[in-house]
């Protein structure tokens, strides 16, 4: 059993090294692309029609083959102002709940984003003017970005509760004695 989850870890890895390398490719392109496109309007007072669809689909696929990645480097935005003056137990309590509405909502939204995506298909739409493109092809990162994220969502809630048992009613201490003893 144990192999069996190192297995699947492990091709986790290399789905997110994977996405993240595809993501600093289109990133890096983008920015190059808008450079020239500011180069080419300053300089012969034209622009290329491509490069605000382009850009804007790019925000798309690196939002979505990228979400998982950032949640397993806990990088998601978030406001903790409040939640950061509690005792590491109460954090951890509200922090697997969040993340348990966070898997629930990965999962519905997983299964709106996979609806949509074979509506699109069996409807044969496609993008606008002036690159067409069947939007299927771009839509299908929606599920697969939410999959990626509920699977995260279950590995990080997994953690969790393993880091709530270790810290039965030791949190306090553990946080003391973390601390750098001061000399006289």
């Amino acid at each position: 059993m144990q192999n069996i989850v190192k297995f699947f870890g492990n091709l986790l890895d290399l789905y997110y090294r994977f996405a993240a390398t595809i993501c600093a490719i289109i990133i890096a392109f983008v920015t190059l692309m808008i450079t020239g496109e500011i180069l080419n309007r300053l300089i012969f007072n034209q622009s290329f029609q491509f490069v605000m669809q382009f850009s804007g689909y790019s925000l798309f696929v690196v939002t979505f083959l990228g979400a998982g990645w950032v949640l397993r480097q806990d990088s998601h935005i978030s406001i903790d102002f409040l939640v950061e003056r509690f005792s590491e137990r109460p954090r951890l309590i509200i922090k697997i709940i969040m993340y348990i509405l966070g898997c629930g909502l990965s999962i519905f939204l997983l299964y709106l984003g996979w609806k949509y995506t074979g509506e699109a298909w069996v409807q044969g739409k496609s993008t606008d003017y002036p690159t067409l493109f069947p939007l299927a092809y771009l839509l299908v990162l929606i599920p697969i970005g939410w999959f990626f994220m509920a699977v995260e969502f279950i590995i990080q809630i997994v953690g969790l509760f393993k880091k709530l048992k270790d810290t039965n009613g030791t949190a306090e201490v553990n946080k003391q004695s973390k601390e750098i003893p001061v000399q006289s």
